[in-house]
C-alpha cells in the first residue's frame, strides 16, 4: 500500500453514505458537556441537531450549575 496523499486537521473531507450519496456538512460547537436527560436524547444517539427546547434546557442546566459555584 502506498500513501498517495497526506491528513491533516486542515483537510476537507466529506461523509458519504454506503450508497455514495454525500452527507450535509453541519458547523458545530461544542457547548459543554451535559447528561443526555437534559437535552432528551433517545437511547444511541451520538449527533442530532438540537430543537429550541433542547437548547432552553441546555440553558437552564448551565445556569443552575454556574449559580451553584
Amino acid at each position: 500500500m502506498r500513501i498517495k496523499t497526506k491528513h491533516n486537521s486542515n483537510h476537507k473531507t466529506q461523509q458519504i453514505t454506503l450508497e455514495g450519496q454525500i452527507i450535509q456538512e453541519y458547523t458545530y460547537y461544542v457547548l459543554g458537556f451535559v447528561p443526555a436527560d437534559v437535552v432528551r436524547l433517545e437511547n444511541k444517539v451520538w449527533f442530532t441537531k438540537l430543537t429550541n427546547i433542547q437548547i432552553i434546557s441546555i440553558e437552564k442546566f448551565f445556569n443552575v450549575q454556574y449559580n451553584k459555584a
